[in-house]
Order: C-alpha cells, then structure tokens, then sequence
C-alpha cells in the first residue's frame, strides 16, 4: 500500500470518528432537551391544574355549583393518567397498577401510565365516589375536563364520555349518574364490534323495555357499551363463569350500577352443550342463544331483588331465606296481601310448583321470574321494582 493511500485510511477513520462523537453528543443533547421540555410541559400542567381547582372552587367570588370546562395540555408519551381522591371511598379493583403506585405515592393525586413520572399533589380536587379514581385517555397531549364547584373543593369530571382510557359508548339516555339506573353492557366472544352492538340494541329496543314497569320508567335508564373486546377469562360450564374482577375493571370506563355481559355463542356449540345465563350481585352473564327474555329475568335478580319463582336444587344448597325476597312467601301470602291474595305453590302441585323451593309461594302461577316466554312480572314483583326506580329522577 501506498503511503498516500495508508494517510487516506487514516484520515478516513479519523473522520468517521469524529462524525460519531459528533452524533453521539448530538444525540445526547437533542435527548436532554426532548427531556427537559417534557419535564416543563409537566410542570406547566400542574401549574394550570392546581390553579384551575383553587380558581373554580366555591367562594366568596365562586358560587357552588357553577361548571367551566378546562383543555390541559401533557407530553404526548403521557397516554393517560389518573386522578384520586383519598378522602373519599375509592374503587381499588379499578387498575392493579394504580394500587402499586398508591403504595407507593401514599397520598398523592394525579398518576400516570409511566412510572417514570412522578405523581402529582394537588389540593381542592374532589372525585365522586362512582368515578374515583377516574382514568382518563390523553388524546394528542390534550385532555379536557369539566371543574364543577363544590364547598371548598372543585369536583372533577371527563368533559368528554369516550375520553376514559377504554372508549365507553352511551346508546340510550342521558348522562346522569346520580339520577339514572346506568347499565353498561360488555362482549365476550365477539369480534366485530358492529355485530356486539347491534345485538345490545335488540336486547334493549325489542327485549328490556316490551316490559313494564321499565318501558313506562324509560327515562330513568342510561344504556351504555363497551366494545373493546378484551378477555374477561369466560368459561362454559352449566352457567358462564368470568373474572369477577376483570368485568368490574373494564365496566369502571362508563358510569355503571349494573352490568349485563353479552357472551357470544354458536346455535351448534349450544346445542350440544347448553349453558344458562346467571346473575350475581350487580352483574348478570347471558347466553346470547338463551332466550332473549333470560335478559329481563337476570335483571330481576340483580335489580329488583327478586328471586326465582320456579324450584331449582340449587338453591336447597344455599342459605334461601324467603324472607329477603319481595316475590316469594310462607302460607298465605300475607306479604303482599293488600295488592293480591294470589298464592301459589307450596308443593300444591307437585315438586315443581313452589318458589325456589318447594315449600315457599309466589304471587302469580306463572311469570318472566318463572318462565322464559311470559311478558309480565306480575303485580307483586313489578311494585318491587318501580319501589327501586322511584329512587332515581325523570319517568312517569
């Protein structure tokens, strides 16, 4: 080689070198200020958000009650956040992750989906106790909120329903949460979510409210949907089984007092393998290839309060007492005596005829709590649950 040639080698290397210290100085200092302006986009929210609050609570110069809606403006890494209100009741099962950070962060307000960033304290905030915590999406570095001004506090809301960090979808009613019954319904085994909604409007138009005393009581009920399909750990055994908790974390993205989970089956898997719908506590699993109705009968249940009218073994293996059910009595009937002096079951007919044991009476032969293809609850049931929605505003 050359002696030209071995100096070009030489000056090549030196050049190349050069050019990386260049990028690599380059690309740390673009890194420290790609940093420091988020660390002032940051600071910059909390500035805004802390004053915002002191601003719009009630005062002297603030009257209560009075709502303003604020844009806030985040990183755009930052995807969502939650606020907290430790003062009051807080759902813990909304996000596993939260409860980490809580433990950790003992009595901060504001977190965010990274942990890198460290939570906010803020003071004046105040969170109903149906949306505490409340978790927010950030849609392009923007979230937008509604400050409404309590007594030395400002309550804070989404301004925006779909902005929670799974999009909830409100179908029939108005957004009210502390005067209407809010039912969210969520899909398993779905994946088109066109086919999902479409059955939860059947199940709403042409199922819920054919019955009384919901179709005359129509505007004290809020429908909502979530199509978001992710897996609420479904099996099908004799009824449907679901993670109870991950049901009650993916209805906390809409306002929701009960909860109907639709789950999705073939005419053929049914057939071979019938599965019955079930309701336990607030939540109701229906087999979409059960009868329609089985929706209205399971809302029964988790609303009314009101028990089978028809015998089943189940329930000689639980603690029954009658007693905590509207629609089933002892001889006689004298429960509901000054509405009807219906009375059947009793075994009068045989083991089937009772109300979810043998021994107890119902107050009509037959009814949607007893049988699948009948249209009315009867008067008894039907006074339960219109005492229910007397408790929520609107109706007739």
């Amino acid at each position: 080689m050359k002696r030209g040639q071995i100096g070009n080698v030489f000056l090549n290397i030196i050049v190349i070198i050069l050019v990386g210290i260049i990028l690599f100085f380059g690309y740390t200092q673009i890194s420290k200020f790609v940093s420091s302006a988020k660390e002032v986009e940051l600071v910059n929210f909390n500035k805004k958000f802390s004053e915002s609050l002191e601003r719009n609570r009630a005062s002297i110069n603030h009257r209560a009650g009075s709502v303003d809606e604020e844009v806030f403006y985040l990183p755009d890494d930052v995807k969502s956040l939650c606020f907290v209100d430790e003062t009051k009741g807080f759902d813990r099962l909304v996000s596993p992750e939260l409860n980490e950070l809580m433990d950790v962060y003992e009595g901060y307000t504001v977190y965010f989906d990274n942990p890198d960033i460290v939570p906010i304290k803020v003071d004046y905030l105040e969170l109903s106790e149906g949306n505490n915590p409340l978790c927010a999406k950030v849609t392009n570095g923007q979230l937008k909120l509604k400050m409404t001004s309590r007594r030395g506090k400002t309550e804070v809301e989404l301004a925006e329903l779909g902005k929670k960090k799974v999009d909830c979808n409100i179908i029939e009613g108005t957004t009210d949460p502390d005067n209407k019954v809010d039912v969210v319904f969520l899909g398993y085994g779905y994946d088109d979510k066109e086919v999902f909604n479409l059955k939860v409007r059947e199940y709403i138009d042409d199922v819920f409210f054919n019955f009384e005393p919901f179709n005359s009581n129509r505007d004290k009920f809020t429908f909502y949907f979530i199509d978001d399909f992710e897996d609420l750990d479904c099996s099908f055994n004799n009824w449907i089984v679901c993670d109870d908790f991950k049901i009650k974390k993916l209805a906390s993205n809409c306002p929701n007092d009960y909860t109907i989970v639709l789950a999705a089956r073939s005419w053929i898997a049914d057939l071979f393998d019938p599965v019955r719908s079930s309701a336990i506590g607030n939540v109701e699993k229906v087999n979409t290839m059960d009868n329609p109705n089985v929706v209205v009968h399971e809302f029964g249940h988790i609303f009314g309060g009101l028990a089978d009218e028809y015998v089943d073994d189940y329930y000689s293996q639980v603690d029954f007492r009658v007693g905590n059910y509207p629609n089933c009595d002892v001889a006689r009937c004298e429960k509901w005596n000054d509405l009807s002096l219906e009375c059947y079951g009793g075994g009068q007919r045989g083991s089937e005829d009772g109300c979810s044991l043998t021994e107890y009476y119902r107050s009509t032969e037959t009814s949607i709590m007893r049988e699948l293809d009948q249209h009315s609850f009867g008067p008894v049931s039907e006074r339960a649950i219109i005492e229910k929605l007397n408790a929520y505003g609107g109706g007739r």
